[in-house]
């Protein structure tokens, strides 16, 4: 099946008919932006992160809203199933209930923000993909830009931003990303099509150059592994040796050892892995 109206037109009569008005409910309630398509066979409205969908089988046309609102949703006259409401083939759409469900999908201040990326975007050569939940735009496979809608915000973000001249200096860093840089903003009005473009062009310029990871520091060795080394120098000189990664994981595997026991179990244990110049970890790699 290739659209939506396939799926109607395939359905037998009186099916055809209300699943068609159910059609045309949505297209006039949901939020403009919002891709009609075939998704696990069956009708899907995709807008941002969310979806709804509707189906039929030979007794019933089904709206599926998901979870999330029907569990706000108090609903006494419909079964609730497959993530939807039930309903008789022959009988009159619930309108007022449908548009109740559809709720967090219409009053979103942020749809406006979502046509106006699109729009945007268009103007680029980026490749949308869905990675983590979300829409991001990429080229040769690097990401580039994404972005979302949260309560107080809209933030638009940058996965090299780092590297951004950010001639407005309205890039900020969250959290512990190094590279990453947000543009946030708190209503349309502030959104200028032009600025951000030129934004997501230098981003795109950027793309391909590579930003080296930042070493972390070796940590502290723990006393029982530095007198095992220091006993035993045929270990000490193969441990040398390793990866820094391969040594962070056989320190951290002794640290985190509470008991003397079991510190002087695992140093036994990891010796001939040092001495083969094995990681701690190589077995659950492929």
């Amino acid at each position: 099946m290739k659209s939506a109206q396939q799926y109607i037109e395939s359905a037998p009569i009186p099916v055809k008919e209300t699943l068609q008005e159910l059609r045309t409910l949505l297209l006039d309630i949901l939020p403009a932006g919002t891709k009609e398509s075939i998704i696990e066979g069956i009708p899907t409205y995709t807008f941002k992160m969310k979806k709804v969908q509707i189906s039929y089988d030979n007794q019933f046309i089904y709206f599926h809203p998901g979870s999330s609102p029907l569990k706000k949703a108090k609903i006494s006259n419909y079964v609730i199933v497959k993530q939807g409401i039930q309903l008789p083939i022959s009988s009159e759409i619930p309108t007022e209930l449908i548009k109740n469900l559809l709720k967090e999908y219409v009053v979103d201040e942020w749809a406006e923000a979502y046509i106006l990326m699109e729009e945007i975007i268009q103007n680029t050569p980026l490749k949308k993909e869905r990675k983590w939940g979300t829409d991001v735009y990429t080229l040769n496979g690097q990401n580039v830009v994404s972005w979302m809608g949260f309560n107080h915000f809209f933030s638009i973000w940058f996965f090299k931003g780092v590297l951004l001249s950010d001639p407005l200096q309205v890039l900020i860093a969250i959290g512990n990303t190094k590279v990453q840089r947000q543009w946030r903003f708190s209503n349309v009005g502030e959104m200028d099509k032009k600025s951000i473009l030129a934004y997501i062009q230098e981003a795109i310029k950027i793309s391909d150059v590579i930003i080296p990871k930042e070493e972390r520091p070796e940590p502290q060795h723990p006393a029982e592994l530095s007198e095992f080394l220091k006993a035993n120098k045929d270990v000490k000189k193969a441990f040398d040796k390793l990866s820094k990664s391969k040594r962070r994981d056989y320190i951290e595997y002794i640290a985190v050892a509470k008991q003397a026991a079991t510190k002087a179990a695992r140093l036994e244990k990891i010796k001939p892995m040092i001495l083969e110049g094995k990681g701690l970890n190589d077995k659950y790699k492929k």
